[in-house]
């Protein structure tokens, strides 16, 4: 019930509508699976004593209102209407089955959407202690081990639950004790085996889990460092940890499909003797094999329909009890990060903020999670619109922080930033955030066209090509492109494998340019340019100075001499500030960072 309550619970209301309205239809599916079972006792019993249909009042009723000249073709008759109720019966189990299977898959596109929605609306200091690789598995593989393993089997174990009991209904009606007899001993069976493995079952998925966060780590370290991997010569390093994780999987869902079938071996043997049985007892009673024909047909199939029907219930509840970690993980984890309701709309678009005069940080402190001092300290920070300005420092100084705040990524912990007067809350940070453009000193290039690349996220009927073009050629890449096999077309590569480094910064580049932003922002974007192309886009962008705010955070300081204001930082804190020339007289730190690069 604990796994049921969780499973339920990752459905949103709409699902668990649908879902109450599944169950409705395996009821009323008990109807024609009843009806399959029943209609082969006429044909069997006329088949057998054809002077039934002058006995019995039922069949003789038929026989007469129908106007039959002979049992033959009454008999044939029969056969027809047991093909027919087949026949139905099986359309309904079609339909049935696609109805459970759609069902399912919508509720699988469903949390796997709401999932990712959450991690994509999470603020960005979230991922910096979590690993994709976890993310992602989540988003997909979990997801599917969820549906597959709970909420599957639950329909499954409702579905064959509703054809048990109409169908021991059934046998009851015909034979109370007899019917009993046939239920009680094949539900004793499964339970006694089910109390048998359920522990155990209940290891090995928490193992299962284990292993798989194994396999899917490790495959991602494997692939996402395969160059330094290939330099090192460490393939069979990498090969050997994932093949533990994988192998130890395999046994366990070895183990759990074995587990999954012990009882239908034993079954088969307790069922088939107890039909010997069943024939052996009607024709005591009955002392007679003719007689006792329609009920043995009738035990004979029902038992058939009854073995894959206590089957099916007992792999589900051993279906749930393997998953059952992985189900407790994934409602956990959905339930912190607020998964449990309809995926949001996390795309909405917003108007740019209106800037136009200054940027402030008032007072801005700001420690990261799990730490204890302050990376940011205190700080005031004034920028003018239409300015270009730069923060240098040694490495751990605060700039990327300080950047990430500005950008809106990072929230202060004290003081706050303004736009215009207009402080900058969780209601707006979205439309400041529409007036930048970045450059991180990393580009991610997705595995996709150069064009999509630039226009990163727009769909293929909103490109703007003259847009990205424009782009391109500011950012000194555009003769690059066109020289390549299908131009702005040609696919990048994962993670742009195939260009250089310099190649990718200056696409990010014009990425960043592509919207045309009214702030600039580069984080040490033009580290990995040689210095011709490093001199070619800076003039470029020193161009752009006199209509948009240009923020750097620059590692050579032969990129910022043309700044209107230079900060120098260290610990957190602005220890100077001025243009190259006054920091060059006045910063000895400043001094001693230019002398580093002579």
């Amino acid at each position: 019930m604990n796994a049921f309550s969780k499973t339920v619970a990752l459905l949103t209301p709409r699902e668990r509508f649908h879902g109450g309205i599944l169950i409705i239809v395996l009821v009323l599916m008990g109807i024609p699976e009843v009806a399959g079972i029943a209609s082969i006792m006429p044909f069997i019993a006329v088949l057998a004593t054809p002077v039934l249909v002058e006995s019995n009042k039922w069949l003789n009723w038929c026989y007469s209102y129908l106007d039959f000249s002979s049992i033959n073709s009454f008999l044939f008759f029969l056969g027809v209407m047991v093909i027919a109720v087949l026949v139905i019966n099986n359309a309904c189990k079609a339909f049935v089955s696609w109805y459970i299977a759609r069902y399912t898959n919508m509720c699988r596109h469903s949390m796997s959407r709401r999932m990712l929605a959450s991690y994509l609306c999470k603020p960005y200091v979230f991922f910096l202690n979590r690993n994709t690789a976890e993310l992602g598995k989540n988003v997909i593989a979990e997801i599917d081990k969820v549906v597959d393993g709970a909420l599957r089997p639950f329909i499954d174990i409702m579905s064959q639950g509703v054809t048990t009991l109409f169908i021991v209904t059934l046998l009851v009606v015909m034979d109370p004790l007899l019917a009993v007899s046939i239920a009680v001993a094949l539900g004793i069976t499964y339970m006694l085996i089910y109390a048998m493995v359920h522990k155990k079952l209940s290891v090995i998925g928490d193992l299962r889990t284990e292993s798989n966060e194994g396999r899917f780590q490790t495959a991602d370290d494997a692939l996402g460092g395969i160059k330094e991997i290939k330099i090192l010569g460490r393939e069979k390093s990498f090969l050997d940890r994932y093949s533990v994780h994988s192998e130890r999987l395999s046994d366990y869902h070895t183990t759990f499909g074995i587990v999954s079938l012990v009882p239908l071996f034993a079954v088969e043997i307790i069922a088939f003797g107890g039909i010997l049985l069943i024939v052996l007892q009607l024709i005591y009673v009955r002392h007679s094999l003719t007689q006792a024909l329609p009920m043995i047909a009738l035990y004979a199939f029902s038992t058939k329909r009854l073995m894959p029907a206590f089957q099916g219930i007992f792999s589900g509840f051993a279906s749930i009890r393997f998953h059952r970690s992985m189900l407790d993980v994934l409602y956990k984890d959905m339930a912190e990060r607020e998964v449990l309701k309809p995926a949001m709309d996390v795309t909405e678009p917003v108007a740019p903020l209106p800037y136009s005069r200054m940027l402030r940080l008032e007072n801005i402190s700001f420690t990261y999670p799990e730490l204890e001092e302050n990376v940011i300290k205190d700080l005031d920070l004034a920028i003018a619109a239409r300015s270009m300005i730069a923060f240098v420092g040694a490495t751990g100084s605060g700039k990327t922080t300080l950047m990430d705040i500005i950008l809106g990524l990072l929230k202060p912990e004290r003081g706050c930033m303004k736009v215009d007067n207009e402080v900058i809350l969780d209601g707006n940070i979205r439309r400041w955030q529409r007036n930048i453009g970045y450059v991180p000193q990393f580009i991610y290039l997705s595995d996709d066209t150069v064009a999509r690349n630039i226009a990163f996220g727009v769909s293929d009927d909103e490109i703007d090509m003259k847009a990205v073009e424009r782009a391109a050629k500011i950012a000194n890449v555009h003769d690059f492109i066109k020289e390549l096999p299908r131009g702005y077309k040609t696919m990048v590569g994962e993670r742009g494998v195939r260009f250089s480094g310099g190649e990718r910064q200056r696409i990010g580049i014009a990425r960043a340019l592509y919207h045309d932003p009214e702030v600039l922002i580069l984080d040490e974007a033009t580290n990995a340019l040689d210095g011709i192309t490093e001199d070619v886009i800076m003039e470029a962008i020193h161009s752009l100075s006199h209509g948009k705010t240009i923020i750097m955070i620059a590692h050579r300081l032969t990129t910022v001499k043309n700044c209107d204001v230079i900060y120098v930082m260290d610990c957190g804190h602005i220890v100077a500030q001025g243009k190259y020339q006054e920091l060059m007289q006045t910063c000895e730190r400043f001094r001693a960072m230019a002398k580093m690069e002579d």
